[in-house]
């Protein structure tokens, strides 16, 4: 049943990278469904360590946002290129 509460454990997750890459590899699992949405996408991504969770992208039609949870990451922005975001407060 879905609702407001999920325990990330419990979501199914599957690996999204191609057999053999080297710069991607992360394990993504699809949540908005289980969490009741209707009109927000919202995924759980798990990036492999000194890897990327997809290549570089863009989206015309939808916005982004993540939230680390743990460990550090560099976000691909243009804008922004030598930005690394952490969860460790200490680091900023």
């Amino acid at each position: 049943m879905a609702g407001p509460v999920l325990n990330i454990h419990d979501a199914n997750g599957f690996p999204m990278a191609p057999e053999g890459a080297t710069k991607t590899g992360a394990t993504i699992a699809p949540i908005g469904r289980a969490l009741g949405m209707t009109g927000l996408g919202c995924m759980y991504v798990q990036v492999e360590p000194g890897k990327r969770a997809f290549p570089f992208h863009n989206h015309l039609g939808n916005d982004e946002m993540f939230v680390i949870l743990e460990g550090t990451g560099r976000p691909a922005c243009p804008a922004r290129p030598a930005h690394t975001c952490s969860r460790d407060r200490s680091s900023r």
